[in-house]
């Protein structure tokens, strides 16, 4: 629902909100659409192939509307007293084969940007967390840890606390309402300028989607990387964080880059490909014997796992 460009200029306009001091960061996003003939079936079946997620589902809501979603980012997860969250913020593109991954990783983890962002999330995440839990148990216990995903390389934090004794899993979900990573800080601001700068309600994006146990117990993932077909026609919505630091064209193609995934499972499925897949890698060195010789020290089989895979 944007032409080429006009998510750029939804960036500088957020960079004027920060400079104002209304904001300290903003995930706008932008909705994606296509023609949408195939079963709704086949597209999971194809995104779970080429985008695999902790957090995949494939819902009929009726009335022919679908929702088939890959989401990547745990929401709220309760267990006894126990609430956590891993809030997803920093984002940068896979390489083609590991050396190259790990020269991405690199990249990201050096970024101060990146950095940035996902610590204001974590800071709000733990903000919503002292509403409901024991004073002095809400901590970060994963600090930008990576995760890994067919076209995507993500920093995570992992932030638990302990629920106090009059609060439920329901409380502790709602008091997250809705993730700092789909919204922004302050998120009563962040929603107001998206509510006033997105071209189209958000509907399930940036939901919740999960499960309730007869315990009492609650697993929630957000509704990211989620295809919505309606009477027809797929929508796909992706986002970015911006902060002051921005690049509005670099965010721009992060909401593409978020959104390809998606769409390539719409495609495959329209031409009748709904088989599995594997990921590409590199072919250099193919038909190379190299021979390594083991003294004993503490890396040569990780050093002849890289030679294989390259």
């Amino acid at each position: 629902d944007h032409r080429p460009g006009e998510y750029s200029e939804l960036v500088v306009k957020a960079k004027e909100s920060f400079r104002r001091g209304d904001l300290f960061e903003v995930v706008p996003g932008q909705k994606f659409m296509e023609r949408c003939d195939s079963k709704p079936s086949d597209i999971s079946k194809r995104l779970k192939a080429i985008n695999p997620s902790p957090y995949s589902f494939f819902i009929n809501l009726g009335n022919q509307e679908y929702l088939v979603g890959a989401s990547p980012e745990m929401f709220v997860r309760v267990s006894g007293r126990r609430i956590e969250t891993c809030p997803i913020s920093g984002t940068i593109k896979r390489g083609d084969d590991p050396i190259a991954d790990s020269e991405q990783i690199l990249k990201l983890l050096n970024s101060k940007k990146d950095e940035s962002e996902l610590t204001m999330c974590s800071d709000v995440d733990r903000n919503d967390k002292s509403r409901v839990c024991e004073p002095g148990s809400v901590k970060v216990i994963g600090r930008r840890q990576i995760e890994m995903y067919s076209r995507l390389i993500h920093t995570v934090d992992h932030i638990e606390g302990r629920l106090r004794d009059d609060m439920d899993a329901f409380d502790g979900f709602l008091s997250h309402a809705w993730a700092v990573t789909v919204t922004g800080a302050p998120k009563l601001w962040a929603m107001r300028f998206i509510e006033s700068h997105e071209k189209s309600p958000r509907a399930w994006y940036g939901g919740a989607i999960g499960m309730v146990g007869f315990n009492g117990d609650m697993n929630t993932g957000l509704t990211l990387r989620t295809v919505r077909i309606k009477d027809g026609i797929a929508e796909v919505r992706a986002g970015a964080t911006l902060l002051n630091d921005s690049i509005p064209e670099e965010e721009e193609a992060e909401t593409e880059l978020k959104a390809s995934a998606m769409l390539s499972a719409i495609r495959d499925a329209k031409a009748g490909n709904s088989g599995k897949v594997s990921r590409d890698v590199a072919a250099v060195g193919k038909g190379v014997n190299i021979l390594l010789i083991d003294h004993e020290d503490s890396f040569v089989h990780t050093l002849a796992n890289y030679f294989r895979q390259t």
